[in-house]
């Protein structure tokens, strides 16, 4: 009888909790199901494009100076879209295709006059129309459109299992644009805080309590529990290349990576001291490929011009609302989980974001 009314406490507990985060999750949903796609895009100007004929370089160069991370790409004959190419599939390019490739011997080994000599021969490489290129990674292979009218959820979803951005396709004069999980992540927190005071919203700012370690991931088994990093004394080159390597989704969707202090290579410590993302390479040119041959640290310097900058980290015990709103100030895609000794634990994204935001709505 004791066993019986202890199982059947238990039972009745676990009833209260599951029905107590149904009851949670039907709120949320009432407050975002009334948005679609067009609530976010409405203030977006029309997007930049290039020709499927326009040169990895010009690209390269469009990218820096508009500073964004992809653009659409139109046929030169047919003048349609054929496809999205990103600072991925350029990063992919330039670390392994054209430059720094010799059969059988890997880039650890290679002299500097050795270098020069493969950059001579094979730095016309990025002079080749970017259509070339295109499709290297998954998500320029299957880029995501969305329309106006379509559900917010539908973003959450797609932004959830690994998408980046998506070609939003908008009636009228307005024209196409892109939407990016920057976009969408501003959109929750706007309107978590400008909505009037209610049942949903006030689930809402539950779910923003939750603390990150409790929150389901971005979707991809194999990158649970595994932390993939670069020691900040190895060259900028080979950290693109291990940033490449882990950066399809059936290993781990990875558009950025950790440069610690003090790391195996294997994930085995370490503290965080820069971020090494393939928007990096926007704005690279032919004379600065020998750079990549540099440290983590000194070719970032060169980069963004200080050395060194403040990481965004937080800890399993942050909250979601803390954490998102920290990614949004920093103005970056992920922030870095670390324990008290801020040694590197893992990561917390925009992919993330949209998984827990997707398991709601």
């Amino acid at each position: 009888p004791c066993l019986r009314k202890q199982t059947t406490t238990k039972y009745s507990g676990l009833l209260l909790r599951t029905r107590a985060m149904g009851s949670q999750q039907e709120e949320i949903k009432k407050l975002f199901s009334k948005y679609t796609v067009g609530d976010i895009v409405k203030e977006k100007k029309v997007l930049h494009t290039v020709m499927s004929t326009t040169s990895i370089q010009d690209t390269l160069n469009l990218l820096e100076k508009h500073k964004i991370q992809s653009v659409p790409v139109i046929h030169e004959g047919t003048k349609k879209f054929i496809g999205i190419v990103s600072i991925s599939d350029i990063a992919l390019s330039v670390a392994f295709r054209p430059c720094y490739t010799r059969e059988g011997e890997d880039v650890h080994h290679l002299t500097r006059k050795e270098m020069e000599e493969i950059i001579k021969s094979k730095s016309e490489k990025l002079e080749k129309p970017i259509a070339d290129i295109m499709g290297l990674t998954e998500e320029g292979k299957y880029f995501c459109v969305l329309g106006e009218p379509d559900p917010i959820g539908r973003a959450f979803f797609s932004f959830s299992e690994g998408a980046h951005r998506a070609l939003v396709l908008r009636k009228g004069d307005a024209g196409p644009c892109m939407l990016s999980q920057t976009d969408v992540a501003r959109f929750i927190l706007d309107k978590i805080t400008s909505e009037p005071a209610s049942q949903a919203k006030a689930s809402a700012e539950k779910l923003m309590k939750t603390k990150i370690s409790e929150l389901p991931l971005a979707k991809s088994e194999k990158s649970k529990g595994k932390i993939v990093s670069v020691n900040a004394s190895e060259a900028a080159l080979i950290g693109f290349r291990k940033l490449i390597k882990y950066h399809f989704p059936d290993e781990w969707n990875l558009a950025a990576i950790p440069v610690v202090s003090d790391d195996d290579g294997k994930g085995g410590g370490g503290k965080v001291v820069e971020t090494l993302s393939s928007s990096d390479l926007r704005g690279l040119k032919v004379e600065g490929l020998m750079q990549l041959m540099k440290p983590i640290p000194e070719y970032l310097e060169g980069v963004h011009g200080t050395r060194l900058r403040k990481q965004v980290t937080v800890e399993g015990a942050t909250t979601f609302g803390e954490a998102l709103q920290k990614i949004m100030d920093g103005r970056v895609h992920r922030a870095w989980i670390v324990n008290k000794d801020s040694t590197l634990q893992g990561a917390f994204s925009l992919s993330d974001v949209m998984s827990a935001m997707c398991a709601h709505v």
